[in-house]
């Protein structure tokens, strides 16, 4: 799937996230512009993010991906199993990737491939 971006179209891949995301997710959960449209809008300590990457990795419930562009992390989607087999979906994009349709592309793109066939919801904030 591709979009149109500043300079040409990008192809995204989306991959699942490993512990060696942690420091670009760390960064990007931080980041000023992310905590104003987060549920949680304090900054997180590293201890606080690597306790919760590891559960998210664990957690059968959970889908936690990366979406790269030409081999650059651009943002991440997160799907979370509801009680009723429904997935809550949420996603961050990274700083430098904001503004060029990147949160579209990957939402379409994560409910296509990661969750096919599957009720989604979603909180737009």
């Amino acid at each position: 799937m591709s979009i149109m971006m500043s300079g040409g179209y990008m192809n995204l891949l989306l991959r699942r996230a490993t512990m060696d995301d942690a420091g670009l997710l760390f960064d990007w959960r931080n980041n000023i512009e992310t905590r104003a449209y987060s549920a949680n809008h304090h900054t997180i300590t590293w201890n606080e993010h690597i306790a919760w990457l590891s559960r998210s990795l664990e957690n059968h419930n959970r889908i936690l991906c990366i979406a790269e562009a030409s081999g650059n992390p651009v943002g991440t989607m997160r799907a979370d199993k509801n009680q009723d087999g429904s997935f809550a979906i949420s996603y961050t994009v990274a700083p430098f990737s904001r503004g060029k349709g990147v949160g579209k592309q990957m939402a379409l793109q994560f409910a296509d491939e990661m969750l096919s066939g599957r009720r989604i919801m979603a909180k737009i904030r």
